[in-house]
C-alpha cells in the first residue's frame, strides 16, 4: 500500500486535468481536495501540498525543436508561492534538452522533475475516453473510407507562434517569455521590453501537409464539431500530425481509438509515441512510406497494428495508470 495516500491537500481549477480527475481516482492521495480556479496566474497546474514535500504537477505543451529552451517561468511562480520547500515537480510533456533549466532551478531549490505520461486536454477526450471501448468497435478496415488524414485547422488565418524565452536578469537567471514577465510577483520595471521574441519562417501546417503529399495522398478535414470528430478519426487508417505549439494531442485521441499517427520528429516525444505510430524526420525529409504503404493495403497488417495502439494505450495510457505510476514514482524519490 502506497505510503502517500491520504497524503495531501489537493489544489485545482485548471480544466487541462480534467482528465486526470474524473471518478475521483487521484483523491486517494488526498486527505483534502479544493477546487480554486485561480492557483497560479496564468498556470496549468495542479498542486498537492504535503507536510514534507509538495508535488507541482503541471501541463504545458513544451515548445517546438526550433526554439532554444523551454521557460521556466510556471516553476518561478511555484517558488514565489511555496518558497524551495522540497518538491515533485512532474512534467507531462518532457524533453531532457528543452527542459534542462526547468531541471537545474528545480535542483537548486530543493526539487527534483519527472517526466509522466500524456493525455489529450481536448473536448475529444473529455467527452468520449468512457466510451472508448465501443468505439473501438467501428475501427474496422473494411469501414474505412479514407488512407492518410489530418484533422484539424491549418491556421492559415492565425500560424502558429515559435516562441523564444529570452528574458533572464540577476533575479531570474533562466530565460522565461516576455510575454509573461508580469505573471511574477517581483517582475522586472516597466523598462524591460514585454514584446515576445518569435522565431520567423518556421514551416507552418500547409507546409508540412504539402511535404507529406509528395509522398503519400493525404485529406484535410476542418471544422468538425466534437460530436463529428468520432466519425472523421474511425474511417480514417492513419492520421497525419502536424505540430502545433508542440506534438499535436490528436496523436493520443487517435492511439485510444487504435488509429496510428503519422508525425514529424520532436524532442517531447515519448517512447510509447514512437514506437508505436510512424515518426518521419522533423522537415519530411524521410517519411517510412514503404511501412506506411504496407499498412494502408493489408487488413491484416491494420488489424495486428489496432490491437497493439489499444494493447499500449491500456496498458500505458489510462487516467488510472498514468495517476499511479507517477505517485509510484515520487514515492521511490521519497523513500
Amino acid at each position: 500500500m502506497s505510503k502517500l495516500l491520504n497524503y495531501f491537500d489537493l489544489f485545482y481549477g485548471c480544466p487541462r486535468f480534467d482528465f486526470l480527475l474524473q471518478d475521483d481516482y487521484i483523491t486517494k492521495y488526498c486527505k483534502s481536495v479544493n477546487q480554486t480556479f485561480q492557483i497560479l496566474n496564468n498556470s496549468p497546474i495542479i498542486i498537492f501540498v504535503g507536510n514534507d514535500f509538495n508535488i507541482y504537477w503541471e501541463y504545458r505543451d513544451g515548445v517546438m525543436d526550433v526554439s532554444p529552451v523551454e521557460s521556466c517561468v510556471v516553476l518561478y511562480k511555484i517558488i514565489e508561492e511555496y518558497g524551495n520547500k522540497p518538491f515533485v515537480y512532474v512534467k507531462p510533456n518532457f524533453s531532457t534538452l528543452k527542459c534542462r533549466n526547468i531541471i537545474k532551478l528545480a535542483n537548486e531549490n530543493n526539487g527534483v522533475v519527472i517526466s509522466s505520461g500524456k493525455w489529450s486536454y481536448g473536448d475529444f477526450y473529455r467527452k468520449f475516453y468512457k466510451d472508448r471501448v465501443e468505439l473501438r468497435k467501428s475501427n474496422v478496415f473494411d469501414k474505412k473510407k479514407r488512407n492518410t488524414v489530418f484533422v484539424g485547422r491549418l491556421r492559415v488565418d492565425r500560424p502558429t507562434p515559435r516562441v523564444v524565452a529570452d528574458f533572464s536578469n540577476s533575479q531570474y537567471k533562466y530565460p522565461i517569455y516576455r510575454s509573461q514577465i508580469d505573471d511574477l510577483k517581483n517582475s522586472p520595471d516597466d523598462s524591460v521590453s514585454r514584446l515576445q521574441t518569435e522565431i520567423q519562417g518556421y514551416p507552418q501546417r500547409p507546409w508540412f501537409v504539402e511535404k507529406l503529399r509528395e509522398s503519400l495522398p493525404v485529406d484535410h478535414i476542418e471544422g468538425l464539431s466534437v460530436d463529428e470528430l468520432p466519425a472523421a478519426y474511425l474511417e480514417s487508417k492513419i492520421l497525419f500530425q502536424p505540430h502545433g505549439v508542440g506534438p499535436r494531442h490528436n496523436i493520443y485521441e487517435g492511439m485510444m481509438l487504435g488509429i496510428p499517427s503519422i508525425i514529424p520528429e520532436c524532442s517531447y516525444l515519448d517512447d510509447v509515441t514512437r514506437e508505436h505510430n510512424f515518426i518521419c524526420s522533423e522537415f519530411m525529409h524521410h517519411i517510412p512510406v514503404e511501412a506506411i504503404k504496407n499498412l494502408l493495403d493489408s487488413p491484416q497488417l491494420y488489424k495486428e497494428k489496432r490491437e497493439e495502439i489499444i494493447d499500449i494505450f491500456e496498458s500505458n495510457m489510462t487516467h488510472r495508470l498514468l495517476i499511479d505510476r507517477a505517485f509510484n514514482h515520487i514515492e521511490n524519490f521519497i523513500v
